[in-house]
């Protein structure tokens, strides 16, 4: 398969020449689909919209686009195409650049002897987004990371069909900032086998919401690296399916500054079952860290089998709270919330319908003074384990469902109360069901004399049967049909393209039950195969894809013709020529430049990222950055895991143990027979008892509360719960001279020549003294700044759409930062509070950045309003001390 030299020549020839781009013209010709950029160091122009319509781009080996700066930042640049491919070795990047992937196909960023990037990583982090209509697949690196220890980490938002991250997503704040944002949302599945970075200061804010299912295997580090440092925020949810937790969640906070730092704020919520089985960690850290939050929420079973630790640290901490609520059943592992010894214990809820459970073996712990635990089903409740509780353990169960209790494992011993309000197995039943009459007039499907579930009639008078789109009793998933090959088996019995369970279906070509690569089926269950169409592990090219230049057939590429000669050929392709064909000599056997750097992987590396610099996976020196590698790389603080006497964590490589904890999102409906069961307001009530037809029951739903005018401004308008409506008439004199001589007019209402005290200015105080008339306060420090930033944010809420929608998200991004921070100055530990200060004033002057930054895409008039409202709130935090 060598070629002569004359057709490398004549292929080469029809390349564009430029290394400068602005339009898809200047990457590969007009007509050529797919675009393939080989071996080529491209410069694009800030401000360019690459569009290539629905064509395909494929970045091969060696090739990188590099986002010019702006005028004022990094540099912006739009990539517009059908699929966009980023084979191992190549880059899109610019530090402190706004990326933007714009595609009607799918997003891939691979990795095969080296890794593909989009790096938008520097001192002042900037943005990466991906929008697909098709699947995303991330085996490279998003880089937003941080490069300086004050700035804060940037944003990486993806938004696709399918989410898959075999590899890392990296928005690192620097030690003296906070951790950037990362969003993924998906239509379909998202899996993350890889990593997820967010770790900073104080950690960031990280995000993923899938429609059908969310698998991790991998690794979520939002915790804190500065000395008092908080842990970050992190919420998980699906739509319509399950939820699976493995792997590692870190989210702890930081030891040392004043008081230590707490742990972070997890929200799990599943669709389906929701199954625990990985590490998660938000302790609190010494001297005196609480524990974070966590909360999860299932409309099916929760499952936990890994310890769950969010306890504080140091005498004087506080536990953490964990909450459980599954509209099936409940079993739990171990937890722990405590806190100090002369602190505050956390708090436990776990509440379930049908069935909760504590296995022997298992305990919950939430000591110390107020720690207190509640346990509650509305079914069966098994509790074997150990619960033991600073202040109070409280056990609810239904009438009739006695609930089976360890007899000397609840310390100290619990009160036990009886609560017919809550929801049993299956819902509260309807008016009527249960008397064996089918009525359909209130929504039953069926009537069997009970209000049992699972014995094919629901507690609730519906059919219980797969296909129903109810996922109920033994079903493990429901999509409305019995149908096979759409996602759910059609026994509904099993969830369908899981990739990693060992059952090879209609999407997967393979099946291993594993995801990991270059074993003969990939982390997405396709076969690895040469002259497949994708370059994968050690293959350099592969022929079945388009345009794959020369290659043979071990999916190696073939030398350029006169490579050795001794002669610099760069029409051939050559980038050096030593009169040989040698590797690692400076020039390797395919003539191209060989050193760390250079985005290829050769001789003695195993990693190359085209950078030498450190913490972004692949070290100064070219070797893999991870721990268990037995270098103390990047924030490792040991890497000897295994060895005798060692204490450092396998995974982690921090010194201590595992812990681990999560919080769940908003509660379930509730279920309801009467509109009473939804308010006590009664007829003035904002919510009534309203049927669901896709859950098969009733539940209280909002709506808007009964209209009591009469029309007549001289009354007053009431409802009372009891009587509705109320009518009295209206006093207008309320005897204050500020309110000048009122009167009563059936349509005006009161009339009088009040004084009208406003100048203008949200954060004044504005008002009116009897004796002396309008007087006007601004307010001062952190009230002041709290309500200057409030400011800014109406500013962008009330503009709506006239500020483009990825402006308005990055706005409301960096809006949301600085009112976290705002609120964290707060703190009575002077150390936290100053740090929160100074955070918020850089992270002012960020916000003031982007607005420039972003140009047209905010109208003037409005830019000009927020910058002078940004420059009143910068000048605001200015005054407090710090």
């Amino acid at each position: 398969m060598r070629f002569p030299a004359r057709l490398v020549l004549g292929f080469l020839a029809c390349l564009p020449a430029a290394a400068l781009a602005t339009t898809a013209d200047d990457l590969c010709l007009p007509a050529a689909d797919p675009c393939i950029v080989s071996s080529r160091q491209i410069t694009v122009t800030d401000g360019s919209i690459i569009d290539l319509g629905t064509r395909n781009l494929i970045l091969r080996s060696g090739s990188a686009l590099t986002v010019a700066p702006g005028p004022l930042a990094g540099g912006t640049m739009t990539l517009k195409a059908g699929d966009v491919t980023l084979e191992g070795g190549t880059a899109l990047k610019g530090s402190g650049a706004d990326i933007n992937l714009d595609v009607t196909g799918s997003i891939s960023v691979l990795k095969t002897n080296s890794v593909a990037r989009i790096d938008v990583a520097g001192t002042s982090p900037g943005n990466i987004e991906l929008d697909a209509d098709g699947d995303i697949l991330i085996q490279g690196i998003l880089d937003a990371g941080s490069g300086a220890v004050a700035s804060d980490g940037g944003v990486v938002l993806v938004h696709g069909v399918n989410v898959s991250v075999p590899g890392t997503v990296d928005v690192h704040g620097g030690k003296d900032a906070t951790g950037g944002v990362i969003e993924l949302d998906a239509l379909g599945t998202i899996n993350v086998s890889g990593i997820i970075d967010a770790t900073g200061g104080d950690g960031g804010d990280v995000e993923l919401d899938a429609f059908a299912e969310l698998i991790n295997t991998g690794k979520f580090d939002l915790k804190a690296t500065l000395g008092g440092g908080f842990g970050g925020t992190l919420v998980l949810g699906t739509s319509n399916g399950r939820l699976a937790l493995g792997g590692t969640i870190d989210m702890q906070g930081e030891a040392g500054g004043e008081g230590g730092g707490d742990g972070g704020d997890l929200d799990v919520f599943a669709g389906e079952s929701l199954e625990i089985t990985g590490i998660i960690d938000l302790r609190g850290a010494a001297p005196d860290g609480s524990g974070g939050g966590a909360a999860f929420s299932a409309d099916v079973d929760i499952t936990q089998t890994a310890t769950i630790l969010a306890q504080g640290q140091g005498q004087e901490s506080a536990g953490g709270s964990v909450e459980f609520n599954a509209e099936r059943k409940i079993v739990l592992a171990s937890v722990n919330a405590f806190g100090g010894g002369q602190g505050f214990g956390g708090t436990i809820v776990a509440t379930a319908w049908c069935d909760l459970q504590l296995p022997a073996g298992k305990f919950l712990n939430v000591t110390s003074l107020g720690g207190d635990t509640t346990l509650q089903s509305g079914g069966a409740m098994t509790i074997a384990g150990t619960v033991t509780a600073g202040t109070a353990n409280r056990i609810y169960h239904r009438t009739g469902e006695t609930p089976v209790l360890n007899p000397t494992g609840i310390l100290p011993a619990p009160t036990i109360t009886i609560d017919d309000n809550l929801v049993p197995c299956g819902g509260l039943p309807t008016p009527g069901c249960g008397n064996n009459i089918v009525e359909a007039g209130l929504g039953e499907q069926c009537d069997d004399n009970n209000t049992d579930s699972c014995d094919g009639c629901s507690s609730m008078c519906k059919n219980e049967l797969c296909g129903n789109g109810v996922t109920e009793c033994l079903e493990v998933c429901d999509d409305g049909n019995t149908a096979s090959g759409d996602g759910c088996q059609g026994n509904c019995l099993r969830i369908e393209n899981v990739c990693g369970d060992g059952i090879t279906d209609p999407a997967e070509t393979c099946d291993d039950s594993n995801t990991n690569a270059c074993d003969g089926c990939s982390a997405t269950c396709q076969i690895e195969a040469c002259n497949n169409g994708v370059i994968e592990c050690a293959e350099e090219c592969d022929d079945a894809q388009p345009g794959a230049g020369f290659c043979d057939d071990s999916c190696q590429i073939i030398p350029p013709p006169n490579c050795g000669d001794g002669v610099l050929n760069q029409a051939e392709g050559e980038q050096c020529d030593d009169d040989n064909t040698n590797d690692c000599d400076g020039c390797s056997s395919l003539c191209q430049t060989e050193g760390c750097g250079n985005g290829r992987v050769e001789c003695l590396e195993s990693c190359d990222d085209f950078n030498t610099a450190s913490c972004d996976g692949c070290s100064p020196t070219c070797g893999i950055e991870e721990c268990g590698n037995g270098v103390l790389d990047c924030f490792e603080t040991c890497d000897d895991a295994g060895a005798p006497g060692s204490l450092c964590l396998p995974e982690v490589c921090e010194m201590g143990e595992f812990c681990t904890s999560e919080t769940a999102a908003e509660q379930p409906c509730i279920a309801c027979a009467t509109d009473l069961d939804c308010d006590p307001m009664g007829a003035c009530g904002p919510s009534t008892c309203v049927n669901n037809p896709d859950k098969g029951r009733k539940e209280c739903t909002p709506t808007e509360a009964p209209s009591c005018d009469d029309g007549n401004a001289c009354t007053i308008d009431a409802c009372d719960a009891a009587t509705g409506c109320v009518t009295t008439p209206r006093t207008c004199d309320d005897g204050q001279a500020c309110n000048g001589s009122e009167t009563c007019d059936a349509t005006a209402g009161c009339i009088s020549t009040a004084l009208t005290c406003d100048d203008g200015d949200v954060c004044s105080d504005d008002s009116c003294d009897d004796a002396t008339g309008c007087s006007y306060t601004l307010r001062s420090g952190l009230a002041l700044v709290t309500c200057r930033v409030e400011e800014i944010n109406a500013i962008v809420t009330d503009a709506g759409t006239a500020i483009a929608t990825p402006a308005r998200r990055k706005l409301t991004k960096a809006i949301k930062g600085i009112r976290a921070k705002v609120a964290a100055a707060a703190s009575p530990k002077a150390k936290k509070a100053s740090r929160a200060v100074k955070a918020a004033s850089k992270q002012l002057l960020k916000l003031g950045a982007i607005v420039t930054k972003l140009g047209a895409q905010i109208p003037a008039p409005i830019a000009t309003e927020l910058t002078q409202a940004i420059g009143s709130a910068t000048q605001a935090i200015a005054s407090v001390p710090h």
